[in-house]
């Protein structure tokens, strides 16, 4: 009796380390997205962080087939060619100089488990619109109301305007930032969930 309930309980402990493990690989494969950046008081300032992070894994390896699959579907996504390299079993791609845009997909694996990470620095785009629009728009902006207020006599105003309309064109500056961001996330989060699915156990790769 004592053997055949020890053996019961054996049994019931294997069950439930594969229920372990099979919740482990799930989370595994969904993976999880994030802002590199914690929230601080630049990220509040710019209304969004200055670096993005996105980030999956999945219980595969990453094969040659897979990498030359990987590397056509990130060159497409990305509408450039970047500069690739290839050590073992990890593949790295980085945009090349002077692109639009700076990211970086690293697809490693490990004891057989593959993880997917997508970041881009987001420093260009905060510089070419915190620059460019709140810079010149703003100062320029303000070369023409002053004046205007100076014309009609409202000297009082003057100063006012000015501090008004600069305000006001950062936070339409703002705002334009956060919603660019928040579409290079999603696209990110795109672009790192076909990459799973392309390493996923299934049909042989196209």
């Amino acid at each position: 009796m004592a053997y055949r309930e020890e053996l019961e309980h054996l049994k019931a402990r294997l069950r439930e380390l594969e229920d372990e493990l099979a919740s482990a690989r799930a989370q595994l494969a969904a993976g999880r997205a994030e802002q590199l950046e914690p929230a601080n008081f630049a990220s509040l300032l710019r209304g969004g962080p200055g670096e993005l992070r996105v980030e999956r894994g999945v219980v595969a390896e990453l094969d040659d087939a897979a990498a030359e699959e990987i590397l056509e579907l990130v060159r497409s996504r990305l509408g450039h060619v970047g500069e690739v390299q290839r050590i073992g079993r990890s593949l790295t791609f980085s945009s090349a100089r002077g692109s639009s845009r700076t990211v970086e997909i690293t697809v490693a694996t490990l004891r057989g488990q593959t993880r997917v990470r997508a970041t881009e620095g987001l420093g260009s785009l905060a510089g070419a619109l915190f620059g460019g629009v709140v810079g010149g728009v703003g100062g320029g902006g303000m070369g023409v109301v002053i004046p205007l207020l100076g014309l009609a006599g409202a000297l009082r105003l003057m100063t006012v305007a000015g501090v008004l309309w600069l305000v006001l064109v950062y936070l339409l500056t703002r705002g334009l930032y956060r919603r660019v961001v928040t579409r290079r996330l999603r696209e990110l989060e795109s672009l790192t969930a076909e990459i799973v699915a392309t390493l996923e156990p299934g049909p042989p790769h196209r």
